[in-house]
């Protein structure tokens, strides 16, 4: 039993009603856990594409496009689907997902961004070929992922690396029909992580959990700053905030260049959960005034680093992609000289907000930023019982005016959610 579990069946037995839909739990934040630590019993159903036995040669085509866009090209059902069939659809369209980036991958594309929604990523043309799969976790608790470990370890071991990791599903009932206050609920929280490796490289992976308890008093970022900074120091550094409680750490890939010195690394949450307040771009920005720059975001969440060579204070700024103005302010912060950083996503777990630096003190360069948008549609056949997925026509052009925009110097940045699916294309002035 790991110390998360222990720590769970503690609250249980001190506790005689847990309301788990609100984080109003009082718990001790806890120190981070080890892969090594014993595991649950239960065999998870890990989607895993079968490894060819002999590794041929890979030559990359000179006429390939640079990027590619990803998306499922079917799922089972019949529209409208039935509630039974939601299910069935909802699998059959991650798979197919999966199984066009596997295609891509042997194409010799490698990932690059992707969003939650229609199940979109953009790929990147690469000089090796590449694998990949995704497995689910459900869990009771909103600040774990409880079978994350035991999943990630196996395949792991098997060369592949965590790439991204999208959340799915939250809800939560009341156990019974008694409105007496306080109600016992049980909640179910879904998430799903989609992996990546070399095609027959399988190298393990070396990674490690950083975790913080909820709590009225708990000081996530104070309890997560030591173990990232342990973890850093052992060449493992944050690649995804699961939470504003637990934040994955990972070996550099073989393209990645780790620094050899050892930055001032600090972990910043927003005050409140689950109470709609978010203070978080406050605090990012006070940070950034001492020279913090973003290392990586969350919902709530973000890991900043300093380093002795640079005092340069910046702002950053949240652009919201869902304003009617969106297009309007894009093109005025690229004249003010922001340089864009990641996505931000919001509560579900949809990214929505773009997150850009500036400098205070003002350097001079420029970057021409432009967001086109790709639209779906889809295409019953009632004898396959199967649905079809493509671009709109007019998405189909706008591809085409992606790929045209690359060979003028514009490089695919990131994906994020508007009314739709959208590309951030950057180029430097």
């Amino acid at each position: 039993m790991n110390r998360r579990t222990e720590l769970y069946l503690k609250i249980i037995r001190l506790l005689s009603v847990i309301v788990l839909a609100i984080p109003f739990i009082s718990v001790s934040a806890q120190s981070g856990r080890k892969i090594q630590e014993p595991q649950p019993t239960q065999t998870p159903r890990i989607e895993v594409t079968k490894q060819s036995d002999t590794i041929t040669e890979f030559i990359v085509d000179p006429n390939a496009d640079e990027y590619k866009l990803i998306f499922p090209t079917s799922y089972e059902g019949t529209l409208p689907l039935k509630f039974r069939d939601i299910d069935r659809a909802i699998y059959s369209r991650r798979n197919s997902f999966v199984e066009q980036l596997n295609n891509a991958g042997l194409q010799g594309y490698k990932f690059i961004s992707a969003v939650k929604g229609d199940w979109t990523a953009f790929v990147k043309l690469d000089e090796a070929q590449y694998e990949y799969t995704w497995f689910e976790t459900t869990s009771s608790f909103f600040f774990s992922k409880d079978g994350f470990e035991k999943k990630y370890e196996e395949l792991s071991k098997q060369g592949y690396r965590l790439v991204e990791h999208f959340f799915i599903y939250g809800n939560c009932e009341p156990v019974d029909n008694d409105p007496t206050p306080p109600v016992l609920e049980t909640c179910e929280y879904r998430d799903l992580f989609l992996l990546e490796r070399k095609k027959g490289v399988e190298q393990p992976v070396q990674y490690n959990i950083t975790f913080s308890g909820p709590g009225w008093k708990a000081k996530m970022g104070e309890v997560l700053t030591p173990q990232i900074n342990e973890g850093i120091a052992k060449g493992l550094y944050p690649t995804h905030a699961f939470s504003k409680f637990e934040i994955l750490l990972q070996q550099p890939t073989d393209k990645d260049e780790p620094s050899i010195d050892k930055p001032d690394v600090r972990i910043v949450t927003s005050k409140n959960f689950n109470w709609g307040r978010n203070d978080l771009e406050n605090k990012v920005n006070e940070l950034g005034k001492q020279s913090y720059r973003l290392a990586l975001i969350g919902y709530e969440i973000a890991v900043m680093y300093r380093r002795d060579d640079v005092t340069t204070p910046i702002s950053y700024i949240w652009l919201d992609a869902k304003k009617k103005d969106f297009e309007k302010q894009l093109k005025k912060l690229q004249e003010q000289g922001v340089v864009y950083q990641m996505t931000y996503p919001d509560k579900r777990g949809i990214e929505n907000k773009l997150v850009f630096e500036q400098r205070l003190v003002d350097d001079g360069k420029r970057r021409e930023y432009k967001a086109l948008k790709f639209d779906f549609q889809d295409t019953e056949n009632i004898a396959e019982k199967k649905v079809y997925i493509d671009l709109m026509p007019s998405s189909k052009e706008t591809l085409n005016l992606m790929n045209k925009l690359v060979k003028e110097g514009f490089t695919v940045r990131d994906l994020f959610v508007s009314k739709s699916v959208c590309v951030l294309l950057e180029r430097l002035r």
